[in-house]
C-alpha cells in the first residue's frame, strides 16, 4: 500500500510532503552532450581493450554497459557540482533523473572501484580524451601553458610544500586552448619547477596528430627544448624572459630617452643568444616608466623581456603575451567552479580524478558556448602615442560593448541546476523541466544540437 503524501496548512497554502523533486534537470542536457561527442565514444572501446588487458581484478568493468553507465556517473557528477563519489552516489540513489539518465543505480563501490581500475590501465586513454575534446572542432590548437598549486589536506604520494605559493599540494601543470577548454591537466610533485612537463607534452600533442599553432608561456616556460620543438612543429611562441645582467645590458644600448610621465611605455627588440639555446632568438623589451608615491615619472625605466618567433611589430608581440592573463582567469575558473580535492593516497589515482575533473569542464565550456549571456560595457586597453617623445606611449583605457559569458558557476546555476518532474501520461512519460526565471533562455538554448 502505498503511503498518501502528507497535507498540512500554512496561513491559507495547502502544503504537500511528498517524494522530492529533482533540481538537477539540467543533467540530461550534460548526458546528451557526453554520449554524443567524438571524444567519449572513442575513450569508452580504447577503455575496454585496456581493462580487458588487465591481470588484476576488473570487477566486471569489460563489460560496455557498466562501464559507460560508470564513466558517466563520474564525469556527469562532477560537471553538475558533486566532488565525492559518495555525493555522486548518493544523489543517483535519491534522484529518479538520475538514475533514468544512466539506466540503473550506481553504487559507490562501483565508483571507487573503477577509479581504482584506471589509475591502473587508463591514465593514458584519458589523457588522449582530454586533449581530442580540446582540439574537437579546431583546425589547431593555440595554447597558454603554466603551472598552478592544488592544495592538498592529506598525505598524498606527490604533495610537497611549494615555496612560492607557500601551500602544500601538487604543482598542477596545464595547457588550455583559446576555446577555453582543457587540453592537458598533469599533477606534478608540489615543489616540482613550474616548466615541468611542458615540452614534453607538446610534443606528445604532437604524436598524437594534434596541430599546434601557438603557444604562451611564463618566466619559468623558455627553454631550448620547447623553442625548438615548437619551430619544429611550426607553431608561434611568445614566452617572458627572467631579466638577467646580459638582458639588461642589450636593453640599455636601445633605450629612449625618458619622459617624465608615469606609465610610459616604449617597445624595442634584438637578437640574444643563450649558450643552452643553440641560436640566436628575438627578444622583444617593453620599457616602462614606473610611478613613484608622488605619482611623478620614476628615474629609471623598468625592462621587460619576451622571447619569440612572431613577426609581428614589438607593441603586438607584448599585447599578444599579455592577452594570456584570459588564460590564467580560465583556470582559475575550474578550479572555482570544481574546487578539486584529491582524496586518494596514491598519485595515479588522484592523476585520474584530475583527468575526469578536467573532461567534467570542458563539457560545461561546450555547453555554456551555447547560451548568449547578453553585452556589456568592457574596458579595452590601448596605447596613445606621447606628442613628439620618440616612441614612448601611454596606456589609455577605453569601453566597448563586447559580448559576455556567464561563468561556469553562475551557467551551472542557473541552466543545470533545474527543478523538474516526470507526468505519467496514458501510454508515456514525460519530463519536464523548469528553468530559473534569471534566465530562462539559458536552458532552451542547450536543445540545439
Amino acid at each position: 500500500m502505498t503511503k498518501r503524501p502528507r497535507l498540512f496548512d500554512v496561513g491559507g497554502i495547502q502544503v504537500e510532503i511528498g517524494p522530492p523533486i529533482s533540481t538537477d534537470g539540467g543533467l540530461v542536457f550534460v548526458a546528451r552532450q557526453i554520449r554524443g561527442s567524438a571524444w567519449f565514444r572513442a575513450l569508452v572501446p580504447a577503455l575496454r581493450t585496456a581493462i580487458a588487458g588487465f591481470d588484476g581484478q576488473r570487477f566486471g568493468f569489460v563489460g560496455e554497459e557498466k562501464l559507460v553507465r560508470t564513466l558517466l556517473a563520474l564525469i556527469c557528477g562532477f560537471a553538475m557540482g558533486y566532488r565525492s563519489g559518495k555525493e555522486i552516489a548518493d544523489v543517483i540513489e535519491a534522484d529518479k533523473l538520475w538514475r533514468k539518465v544512466l539506466g540503473a543505480r550506481v553504487p559507490q563501490i562501483d565508483l571507487s572501484r573503477l577509479v581504482c581500475v584506471l589509475a591502473e590501465v587508463g591514465v593514458d586513454p584519458l589523457r588522449v580524451a582530454l586533449l581530442v575534446s580540446a582540439a574537437e572542432g579546431v583546425s589547431a590548437l593555440h595554447l597558454d601553458g603554466d603551472s598552478s598549486l592544488l592544495e592538498l589536506h592529506g598525505k598524498q604520494e606527490g604533495g610537497a610544500f611549494n615555496g612560492h605559493y607557500k601551500e602544500f599540494g601538487y604543482h598542477a601543470g596545464w595547457l588550455l586552448d583559446t576555446s577555453g577548454r582543457l587540453a592537458a591537466l598533469w599533477l606534478n610533485e608540489g615543489n616540482a619547477h613550474t616548466a615541468d612537463g611542458q615540452a614534453e607534452k607538446l610534443e606528445w600533442m604532437l604524436q598524437q596528430g594534434v596541430r599546434i599553432g601557438s603557444y604562451r608561456g611564463d618566466a619559468g616556460m623558455p627553454s631550448a627544448g620547447l623553442m625548438s620543438g615548437l619551430e619544429g612543429m611550426g607553431a608561434t611562441y611568445a614566452m617572458r624572459l627572467r631579466s638577467n645582467s646580459r638582458l639588461d645590458e642589450a636593453a640599455q644600448a636601445i633605450c629612449p630617452e625618458l619622459p617624465k610621465v608615469g606609465g610610459a611605455a616604449a617597445f624595442r627588440e634584438f637578437q640574444h643568444a643563450v649558450k643552452s639555446w643553440g641560436t640566436d632568438r628575438r627578444v622583444v623589451v617593453k620599457f616602462q616608466v614606473p610611478e613613484t608615491k608622488d605619482g611623478a615619472a620614476a628615474l629609471f625605466a623598468e625592462s621587460f623581456y619576451f622571447v619569440t618567433n612572431l613577426s609581428d611589430a614589438a607593441a603586438k608581440v607584448v599585447e599578444h603575451y599579455l592577452n594570456r592573463g584570459e588564460a590564467e582567469r580560465r583556470f582559475g575558473e575550474f578550479v572555482g567552479a570544481f574546487e578539486p580535492t584529491f582524496r586518494h593516497a596514491e598519485m595515479t589515482k588522484n592523476e585520474v580524478w584530475a583527468q575526469l575533473l578536467a573532461l567534467a569542464h570542458n563539457v560545461l565550456v561546450d555547453l555554456r558556448a551555447k547560451v548568449d549571456g547578453g553585452e556589456e560595457l568592457k574596458p579595452r586597453l590601448s596605447l596613445k602615442p606621447i606628442k613628439g617623445e620618440g616612441g614612448w606611449s601611454v596606456l589609455a583605457t577605453t569601453f566597448v560593448m563586447g559580448r559576455v559569458k556567464p561563468s561556469l558557476v553562475r551557467f551551472r546555476a542557473f541552466a543545470l541546476k533545474l527543478a523538474n518532474a516526470f507526468l505519467n501520461h496514458a501510454r508515456s512519460q514525460w519530463f519536464r523541466l523548469g528553468p530559473q526565471h534569471i534566465r530562462p533562455a539559458w536552458a532552451t538554448a542547450l536543445i540545439a544540437d
